[in-house]
């Protein structure tokens, strides 16, 4: 592993932990840090993420915070594992159309698949 492989991993072990102390708080600043930075590649990211976060009563907040409080710091850490060995995707082939009422449509296409793996 490379020193800058170590350092990313290391500074997101952290974040997580951040986060984690009182997400409600500690996301917008984090988000706050990383917009001032200006990485020009980050900005479409950080404008959906402050929509999100602009939003308290939106599905996508309160999902975030859960998310934030419920989940189980041993998953965090194998998402950080995950991240730091370079994957781009987890839980992706969740929605299998199973039985009358299933929505094909919903599947991730062939093409979905093929961006994702490479």
């Amino acid at each position: 592993m490379s020193v800058k492989e170590k350092v990313s991993g290391f500074a997101l072990d952290k974040a997580i932990n951040y986060i984690s102390g009182d997400p409600e708080t500690n996301i917008p600043k984090l988000l706050g840090l990383l917009d001032s930075l200006g990485i020009k590649s980050f900005e479409p990211a950080s404008r959906g993420i402050h929509s999100v976060l602009d939003d308290t009563d939106g599905v996508w907040y309160k999902f975030i915070m859960d998310l934030w409080r419920d989940i189980d710091n041993d998953v965090l850490k194998s998402v950080d594992q995950m991240i730091e060995w370079g994957a781009k995707f987890c839980w992706f082939f969740t929605y299998m159309p199973v039985g009358k009422e299933a929505v094909p449509e919903l599947m991730v296409s062939a093409e979905q698949r093929e961006f994702m793996y490479h």
